[in-house]
């Protein structure tokens, strides 16, 4: 149970709603789409149509009354939809550039490290390599010839089967 309630608790304040600090306006076509009446079936539809009207004058058509400032707020909002639609378009552009600018050097920063820690690492070979090869030169120039070692246990060899066979001959005599 107390698994459950402690699932509900964490779940209700992950699920928090971002609260934008701009209200934004209705706009006036937004406004026409809401106050537009129903037609009726009777009437026929006339598609796009203008009608001026006087004062008291009926109606050629079920729709939407606009005066002169409504009609004229209505132009301008829809004028000023594709400047706000520039607008936007141009915010994602540069916002776009700006993440593939930080993007990018991050990367290049990136390879420029990898780059130096290689580089200081075939350095770091590099100076074993030679110390290693200096190890085994100097191994080579302290050993002894082998042929003068060979030599000298060739003698030894001689001289000692000459003394056993000098003493084994003495000895039977």
């Amino acid at each position: 149970m107390k698994k459950f309630i402690s699932i509900l608790t964490l779940l209700s304040l992950l699920n928090t709603t971002a609260a934008n600090a701009q209200e934004k306006k209705p706009s006036s076509l937004a406004m026409v789409e809401k106050l537009v009446p129903e037609v009726p079936r009777t009437e026929k539809d006339l598609g796009a149509a203008i009608s001026p009207l006087k004062k008291f004058q009926a109606s050629p058509f079920t729709g939407v009354l606009l005066s002169p400032l409504a009609a004229a707020t209505l132009i301008a909002d829809l004028n000023a939809r594709n400047e706000e639609m520039s607008i936007e378009i141009d915010k994602a552009k540069k916002e776009a550039e700006a993440k593939y600018v930080y993007e990018k050097s991050i990367v290049q920063n990136q390879c420029t490290a990898d780059k130096d820690i290689l580089t200081a690492r075939i350095e770091s070979n590099s100076i074993h390599i030679k110390s290693l090869e200096k190890v085994v030169n100097d191994e080579i120039e302290a050993k002894s010839d082998p042929v003068v070692w060979g030599l000298i246990g060739l003698a030894i060899g001689v001289v000692s089967a000459a003394a056993t066979a000098s003493v084994i001959t003495a000895a039977t005599q």
